[in-house]
C-alpha cells in the first residue's frame, strides 16, 4: 500500500503546486523556531522562488537582521535543506499600530 505522503506529493506534483507546498512548509517551520530568537518580533510570510519574505516589526531589528544576513542564509540552509537564496525584510505593522 502507497503512503498517503507519497501519494500527496505525486498529485500536487502532478497538478503544480508541490513547490508552493514545500515553500509554504518552509515558512511554518521558519515560524516555529526563529521569531522566539527575537522576541517574536519576526515572522516569514512568503516564500517563492528561493526568496524568503520575513515581516519585521521594529526598525532597529530590521537593520540588525540586514547585518546578520549572510549568517542567517547559512543557519537556514544547513538546518533545513532549503535553497534560500535571499531574505528580504518587510515592515510588519504590529497589531497595536
Amino acid at each position: 500500500m502507497e503512503r498517503i505522503d507519497r501519494t500527496l506529493e505525486a498529485v500536487l506534483k502532478k497538478i503544480g503546486l508541490w513547490k508552493k507546498y514545500e515553500g509554504q512548509v518552509f515558512v511554518q517551520k521558519f515560524n516555529e523556531e526563529y521569531p522566539k530568537k527575537f522576541n517574536y518580533n519576526i515572522e516569514a510570510t512568503d516564500f517563492k522562488k528561493g526568496i524568503l519574505v520575513v515581516g519585521v516589526k521594529h526598525p532597529a531589528l530590521m537593520s540588525n537582521l540586514l547585518m546578520m544576513k549572510p549568517a542567517i542564509l547559512k543557519e537556514l540552509r544547513e538546518k533545513f535543506g532549503v535553497d534560500v537564496r535571499d531574505i528580504k525584510f518587510r515592515r510588519m505593522k504590529s497589531r497595536d499600530e
